[in-house]
């Protein structure tokens, strides 16, 4: 069985192998990649607008993240898209 002997129970599944998610950018899980693109997870732009997108209409909305309670992986991410450096999708 894929998912573990069902006679064990949830005991089997530590023997499951997980793969960690590459649908995320960061461990906050706050910026998701889909089809090739990044997008936040939270706000008013939550999966509606890319990060690219965001970059060229709403700068003032990255500029805002710089300024409030996200990791450094985040942030320099935001600056460095600012600066007109995009980040790359994962090797899947």
């Amino acid at each position: 069985n894929k998912y573990g002997s069902t006679e064990e129970g949830i005991s089997s599944l530590s023997e499951f192998d997980y793969e960690r998610s590459l649908d995320y950018f960061d461990k906050g899980r706050k910026f998701r990649w889909w089809n090739g693109e990044l997008y936040p997870m939270f706000g008013k732009h939550a999966r509606r607008h890319s990060i690219r997108e965001l970059a060229e209409k709403e700068r003032a909305y990255l500029e805002w993240i710089l300024s409030k309670d996200f990791s450094e992986e985040v942030k320099t991410m935001i600056k460095n898209t600012l600066s007109g450096v995009f980040p790359k999708p994962p090797k899947s």
